[in-house]
């Protein structure tokens, strides 16, 4: 009888003790990964207090279609920059509202702006990547900054821009930003980025490594070299792309330059997304593209992630309902390592404290965007961005 019990309690233990383990190795290797990233990461040079001209003219570049709300505040910071040799070209895509109007009285303020007024998409073309395209043909500077239009800069994000690139040899540089959240959905959600970042980007390789898909950009903050940036055929060679930035730096780690990719949230600030809508949507656009529009490996890290990222938090009260204690416990241990890091890049970041607990809500969102991307693509229906449809 003690060996029928025996048995049968080993039958019990030995799945569950498989997944209990599981969760809290994968929640280890996570936290570990993090940690190491938090320190490894690449910061921006540090501040000078006469900054020179000697890297020449630089010419921001900002791409906006209907922003009425936020181009003010972003070309102002820019016109106040402490880099001394500085142009400004907006790129004003068709805009009905009053973006075209604001630029043009900013413009007329300061010469050192300059705004195109476009007039049609050509098929075959994503928006933001043919009005870069168009301001870059314009383009004066030795190096170029390629920017959103709901961006805000620090006054001193060129100058410590440009020392950083002259420090690690670079001549395309990008850095993430620091979210500037109002709404609840803003702050339960978006602060998710910098997990994705830091728990899965190898970022001390990101410099390091001649693999071209070890790359990181984000389109928000392009520093380049003018003849790096004429080299790859500029935004005329991803003008169908939807991933422009990381793909413009993968075919320039291709060509065997370095690339770099960094914490940015001293240099500049975005507010991205009003609503939850328009987090869904703007994520939705790029989501896919992450997996090289491979169905196979983005489902798999849809049912990876599920299973340990959201899981562990619902076997903390399952374990106690089955009466399986172990259960409990890892989901615990792992959910805590979730929170604990969550915290700390929230505090580093000023992300506040509100998405710390709505992590495995958030976490389940994002899943849930990789998948309506992968639908659109899937059913021909496209993916939507300002108004406008792309087959991917």
């Amino acid at each position: 009888m003690y060996g029928v019990v025996s048995l049968k309690h080993s039958h019990l233990m030995t799945p569950t003790i498989l997944i209990a383990s599981s969760i809290f190795i994968v929640a280890t290797v996570l936290t570990i990964h993090t940690i190491y990233n938090f320190f490894a990461c690449l910061k921006p040079s540090k501040k000078h207090a006469h900054p020179d001209a000697k890297h020449g003219l630089v010419t921001i570049m900002i791409p906006a279609r209907n922003e009425e709300k936020v181009i003010e505040k972003c070309l102002r910071s820019l016109i106040a920059q402490d880099y001394p040799e500085l142009e400004v070209i907006v790129y004003n895509d068709q805009s009905t509202d009053q973006t075209g109007h604001i630029a043009d009285k900013i413009a007329k303020e300061d010469k050192r702006i300059h705004v195109i007024h476009g007039t049609h998409l050509p098929e075959g073309w994503v928006g933001k990547n043919h009005g870069c395209h168009q301001m870059s043909q314009k383009a004066q500077g030795n190096w170029m900054l390629f920017g959103d239009s709901d961006i805000v800069l620090a006054p001193d994000a060129i100058s410590r821009s440009l020392a950083t690139a002259d420090e690690h040899g670079l001549e395309f540089l990008s850095f993430f930003p620091r979210f500037d959240n109002y709404s609840f959905w803003e702050r339960a959600i978006l602060p998710l980025f910098y997990f994705y970042l830091f728990a899965y980007l190898p970022m001390s390789k990101i410099m390091t490594s001649k693999n071209p898909d070890i790359v990181a950009a984000n389109g928000s903050f392009i520093l380049i070299k003018q003849s790096l940036y004429c080299q790859i055929g500029g935004h005329e060679a991803v003008k169908d792309k939807i991933l422009e930035d990381v793909l413009m730096g993968r075919h320039i780690k291709g060509l065997g330059h370095k690339t770099g990719y960094g914490d940015g949230s001293e240099l500049y600030s975005v507010h991205m997304y009003d609503t939850y809508y328009a987090i869904w949507e703007g994520f939705s656009k790029n989501a896919f593209s992450f997996f090289k529009w491979n169905y196979i490996s983005a489902t798999t890290y849809v049912i990876f992630a599920f299973l340990f990222l959201v899981v562990p938090f619902l076997l903390i009260p399952l374990g106690l309902l089955i009466n399986q204690p172990l259960l409990s416990l890892a989901g615990l241990a792992s959910s805590s390592m979730y929170l604990f890091m969550s915290a700390i890049l929230n505090y580093r970041l000023e992300q506040g404290i509100v998405s710390v607990f709505m992590f495995p809500l958030a976490m389940f969102l994002s899943l849930a965007v990789i998948v309506n991307s992968m639908f659109r693509v899937a059913t021909g229906k496209g993916l939507t961005w300002k108004g406008r449809s792309y087959a991917k």
